[in-house]
């Protein structure tokens, strides 16, 4: 959309006051079209294809989030942000941007110091690999488990001060 892109030029521009003007309409509009989608999801077919091509529109949301995270100052709002594009990835057949956004979200916390949260967003980034490996009745399952929980740790021992 054109509020996710000027915000995120707000960002890439480094100007603090049009990066919080920015994030405050984004956020604004957010909050208008959940108020909307409830609605709309009261009266509508939510499998619908227009209703799933505009909440895979509204993913680029995330795309804002990730930066506003990144900063002290705009986390609030950063969080507001990621919360709602989870949302809207968690509605998505196509689960990668869902394990995308916790992995990246998972990083960001690491970065900022919060091992506990690190470590929850790459343990539901890992649950959503392993339940996919159930679709396909993998038949190393246990050793696919293994695996993930051994990288996990590795990650958290490497980004350790």
């Amino acid at each position: 959309s054109v509020c996710v892109a000027a915000t995120l030029s707000a960002f890439a521009q480094e100007d603090e006051d049009k990066i919080r003007f920015r994030l405050d309409e984004l956020v604004r509009l957010v909050q208008q079209e959940q108020e909307q989608e409830q609605e709309q999801d009261a009266d509508d077919d939510a499998g619908t294809e227009q209703l799933r091509r505009t909440r895979t529109d509204r993913l680029s949301v995330w795309l804002v989030a990730r930066e506003a995270l990144k900063r002290s100052e705009t986390r609030e709002a950063g969080i507001r942000l990621a919360d709602y594009a989870f949302a809207q990835a968690e509605r998505q057949p196509d689960e990668r941007w869902r394990r995308a956004m916790h992995r990246e979200r998972g990083q960001l916390a690491l970065d900022d110091g919060d091992r506990a949260a690190a470590e929850q967003h790459w343990s539901q980034m890992l649950d959503l690999v392993l339940a996919n490996g159930d679709k396909t009745d993998q038949p190393n399952k246990g050793a696919a488990e293994s695996i993930l929980q051994k990288t996990r740790e590795l990650l958290l021992k490497r980004q350790a001060p």
